[in-house]
């Protein structure tokens, strides 16, 4: 299967750069994938929503939400196509991709994560003890729903094997830590340093970062 893999993903040199990436599980379903080399400038929350409006319509590469970069990831690694894994590497660690996804913390611990919020396309995961202890996931308790609202996966094992095959790190969790008395949003973004790799559900929407560009084109 991997080298099946390894054969089909491509890489479209510029102008507009892509890797065209098969067999990404997406919502349950095999789809093909352009992931682009050229990441959003950085975007707050709302601009992420606005530009996904805007080019999405035209035909154009738009932000991709949280459960698309993690199969996107996965499919790579699975890929073992060192351009792809290298230039995942390279994104996570210097540009720390905003995804178009943010969790909802509820006041009694519960949530959702609101993927594509904003946009025609917008729809909601909701799990349960969303909130609780930053760390690496190996070591963390109850976050099976967090990982599955975020990333469409709960293994521990496999996502520690993805960030692993693209950081050569494991994975860490950042989230809020406590109970609020209202509810509070949160934007999911990936980065990564020498010993860790996060999937971070803690920052504010103001915050202005890049982001992945994909297409959808099966």
């Amino acid at each position: 299967m991997s080298s099946k893999i390894e054969s089909a993903v491509k890489y479209f040199p510029p102008s507009g750069a892509f890797f065209k990436i098969p067999e990404v599980n997406y919502l349950g379903k095999p789809h093909t994938f352009r992931l682009f080399e050229n990441l959003t400038k950085s975007m707050n929350a709302q601009q992420l929503s606005d530009f996904y409006n805007s080019e999405k319509q035209k035909g154009n590469p738009y932000p991709a939400n949280s459960l698309i970069i993690y199969s996107l990831m996965s499919s790579a690694v699975k890929s073992g196509n060192s351009s792809l894994l290298n230039f995942l590497k390279d994104s996570v660690r210097k540009k720390y991709p905003n995804a178009l996804s943010k969790i909802v913390y509820f006041p009694n611990g519960n949530g959702k994560a609101v993927h594509n919020f904003g946009t025609p396309d917008e729809f909601c995961l909701y799990g349960k003890h969303l909130n609780g202890d930053e760390g690496y996931i190996k070591n963390l308790s109850n976050i099976e729903d967090i990982l599955r609202i975020t990333l469409g996966i709960k293994d521990v094992k496999k996502l520690n094997e993805i960030s692993q095959g693209i950081d050569q790190t494991q994975m860490y969790l950042l989230r809020i830590n406590s109970k609020s008395s209202e509810k509070q949003e949160r934007l999911v973004r990936f980065n990564a340093y020498s010993d860790r790799f996060y999937l971070s559900c803690y920052r504010d929407l103001p915050d202005e970062f890049h982001a992945f560009q994909v297409l959808q084109v099966d």
